[in-house]
């Protein structure tokens, strides 16, 4: 019976306006007014967030972020370009939705940036890496190609990258744990607490319609099929 459950939880994987505002910095850039909406030029996209108490939309893209909520226009020129975002809670606890992006940073510098919905400030940083080689340098760490960003509560991300999954608590910076496989993971969720220890545990897929189920709270295996 458990094992039909976890089968038929993880296939769902498989189918699967001007006004005044005060300049604040992050990352030695600022939040600006938009004056129109000609400025809003990431026009790709975008993330659907309740802001205050209003209903926002978030787009973002090589021109950094541009957050739209009622007749206010954000923009935050980040120092790179925004690859992906999601939106994370409210983290600093000021009211407003705060957001984990991946950027296109150079290999020296953090990948992953929680920022603050309100004030763009910087709240924690985050970088996965993977071993690359290349005639010149021989060995390097490089960045990680971030597949795949899913925010589970408790300020908690699952991160896939590479082989591994990584569960990062954007509140405090901390990467909980990761895990790795021998093949591509493609895809986390969140399932039941499969293991007994009162925490809800991970489901996830890989290359080959595989499918495992880690510890919510270590990491560890469950199983795989």
């Amino acid at each position: 019976m458990k094992r039909k459950f976890i089968i038929a939880v993880l296939g769902v994987l498989l189918s699967m306006s001007i006004l005044p505002l005060n300049t604040v910095h992050a990352l030695e850039k600022s939040i600006q007014a938009i004056n129109d909406m000609d400025q809003i030029s990431n026009n790709g996209p975008r993330v659907q967030i309740q802001y205050g108490e209003e209903t926002g939309y978030v787009y973002y893209g090589e021109a950094g972020i541009n957050i739209i909520h009622g007749e206010e226009r954000v923009h935050l020129d980040t120092n790179f370009e925004v690859l992906k975002l999601i939106a994370v809670g409210d983290v600093d606890h000021d009211g407003y939705e705060d957001f984990l992006t991946y950027q296109n940073a150079p290999d020296l510098a953090d990948q992953l940036m929680t920022i603050s919905g309100q004030s763009g400030k910087v709240i924690s940083t985050f970088k996965l890496t993977r071993e690359s080689y290349s005639n010149d340098l021989g060995f390097t760490e490089a960045n990680s190609y971030i597949m795949q960003m899913n925010y589970i509560g408790n300020d908690q991300v699952l991160i896939v990258y590479d082989y591994s999954i990584a569960c990062l608590n954007v509140s405090t910076g901390e990467i909980l744990f990761t895990y790795t496989e021998i093949d591509n993971i493609w895809r986390t969720e969140v399932v039941d607490d499969i293991d007994g220890d009162g925490i809800r545990d991970i489901g996830y897929t890989m290359q080959k319609n595989t499918l495992g189920v880690i510890s919510g709270a270590t990491g560890d295996v469950i199983r795989e099929d």
